[in-house]
């Protein structure tokens, strides 16, 4: 129970979070930033990133990124993120390098987004 109360009480620090900044501020970059960041902390994630998705291009581009380095765009052909944005599903991996659908391309890429 004391357990769930912290999760309950991390999950509304973050939404309070998120809260302030969209009354803080109009820049959209900052107030999604702020999202992703409260986010993968309410969920215990080592990194996040956030993508558009370009149907007619075939690819993600990255709009933002809290860790690591990322390519600019990321073809839909393959990859954990491209899955998820193909089937417009959520998809949670607690060790990517294990998951078939990791695309290791990805970390010899030296241009972050």
């Amino acid at each position: 129970m004391a357990q769930e109360s912290s999760e309950n009480s991390s999950q509304l620090r973050s939404l309070v979070n998120v809260s302030l900044s969209l009354t803080t501020t109009t820049n959209l970059k900052v107030i999604l930033n702020e999202i992703m960041n409260n986010a993968r902390n309410v969920i215990q994630a080592e990194r996040a990133s956030l993508f558009i998705l370009d149907e007619v291009v075939g690819a993600l581009t990255c709009i933002l990124n809290d860790g690591g380095q990322m390519p600019q765009t990321i073809p839909l052909s393959h990859g954990i993120a491209a899955t998820a944005a193909k089937t417009k599903e959520c998809i949670v991996v607690n060790d990517a390098y294990h998951d078939p659908r990791f695309n290791k391309t990805i970390d010899y890429i030296k241009i972050l987004c």
